[in-house]
């Protein structure tokens, strides 16, 4: 095991039940935010022709989801 994940059993082992649960929670939403912003940056590293709208797709798909002029 790296010292690292030593030290961090040993803070885990410290933790009382309650305050690890909110660590727990916010570790689960720290992650999923990583995960979705290296999705994002891969994906704008490798765009793919009809990766993007056209002004006048954008237009369309707006007035389509929202049924109001902006």
């Amino acid at each position: 095991m790296t010292p690292l994940n030593a030290r961090l059993h040993q803070l885990v082992d410290r933790l009382q039940d309650q305050d690890l649960e909110l660590a727990w929670e916010l570790l689960v939403t720290f992650y999923y935010d990583v995960s979705m912003l290296r999705a994002i940056q891969a994906a704008q590293a490798k765009p793919q022709p009809g990766d993007s709208f056209t002004y006048e797709e954008t237009i369309q798909t707006l007035y389509s989801e929202y049924g109001h002029k902006l």
